[in-house]
């Protein structure tokens, strides 16, 4: 189980945004399969299996946490309901059916009533 210590809008881990892809797996060290998320992806993505990396032409421009913990302000923000989550990212606001999102911190997140599916973090305006 991995434990991400998080700086929004920076980074998630070891990763820094803007991270060049060859740079991210060698920092992660880990096995990959590289897939296209959809039809529309200009690029394709690395699945580490709890956890996707997402790139753009500069480089990292997002990490989606399906396990482990994501530590915020020294707090797992994956155990947390939803008023909880809304304390530490004031701004967040759904955005359909199950998915929250925080322009100010960007951070996208995915919950099944009160539990937390996955958490994306991406580079600074990735939601506007």
């Amino acid at each position: 189980m991995n434990k991400w210590i998080i700086i929004p809008n920076k980074k998630v881990g070891d990763i820094e945004f803007g991270m060049k892809r060859k740079m991210v797996r060698e920092v992660i060290g880990e096995e990959y399969k590289e897939f296209k998320k959809n039809i529309f992806s200009k690029n394709t993505t690395d699945d580490y299996g709890d956890f996707h990396v997402y790139y753009n032409g500069s480089g990292c421009e997002a990490v989606e946490i399906f396990e482990g913990e994501v530590v915020y302000k020294g707090i797992n923000i994956m155990n947390l309901t939803y008023q909880k989550i809304k304390e530490l990212f004031e701004d967040l606001k759904e955005d359909g059916e199950g998915y929250y999102v925080s322009q100010k911190y960007s951070i996208g997140i995915t919950m099944d009533g009160n539990k937390i599916d996955a958490i994306l973090l991406g580079e600074k305006d990735y939601y506007i």
